[in-house]
């Protein structure tokens, strides 16, 4: 069901994905971006070195890592009536 489907009086809460390793990577990135000097393609290769699939299920890119670093979604904020974006987060029914 879509958002804009819902009744009123339905509240929506963000709550982290089910998946702890997607989790932890995400928490990973906003951590290792704040504490050390690195960039956007340093962190997508430590990402791939690890082998951790980017959101798409593929490599991670700067442009990817850049992507997860600047959505609203992941630092709490959220906007009604956007679109959907984001994989490593879902929307559940309060």
């Amino acid at each position: 069901m879509c958002l804009h489907q819902w009744p009123r009086g339905w509240h929506v809460t963000l709550v982290p994905s089910d998946d702890p390793v997607k989790v932890a990577t995400v928490r990973w990135l906003f951590n290792t971006y704040a504490e050390t000097d690195i960039g956007y393609r340093a962190l997508a290769d430590e990402l791939n070195r690890r082998e951790i699939a980017s959101p798409t299920g593929g490599r991670w890119y700067d442009s990817s890592v850049r992507a997860t670093l600047t959505r609203s979604a992941y630092v709490g904020t959220f906007k009604w009536a956007n679109r959907r974006e984001g994989k490593y987060h879902r929307v559940a029914g309060d």
